[in-house]
């Protein structure tokens, strides 16, 4: 796939589908958390099931949604604090 996206929001049939699906599969939740586990097929799954540590997979799960719930809620602070002051700003350059 190229770096460069011709359409991003292609409809399913569209000759760059499939392009513009992986576009969009970056941003799913499912390739956004750390400690998802993938598997490839239903043996994988059982063989996974029965090999991981799952309490350790739940705990580190509970870590990284925490670590992100902070970081977003950082980067909200962030945005609405410039956005207050830009408005502020705006008030004061009316008067």
């Amino acid at each position: 796939m190229n770096n460069i996206i011709t359409n991003p929001n292609a409809n399913y049939g569209d000759q760059d589908y499939e392009e513009s699906a992986y576009y969009w599969l970056q941003f799913s939740d499912m390739y956004m958390f750390k400690e998802i586990i993938y598997f490839d097929s239903w043996l994988h799954l059982l063989q996974l099931i029965v090999s991981i540590d799952l309490k350790k997979v739940h705990y580190a799960m509970i870590e990284e949604n925490q670590r992100q719930k902070k970081e977003i809620a950082k980067a909200w602070d962030e945005l609405l604090t410039k956005a207050v002051k830009h408005r502020n700003r705006r008030r004061l350059e009316k008067r």
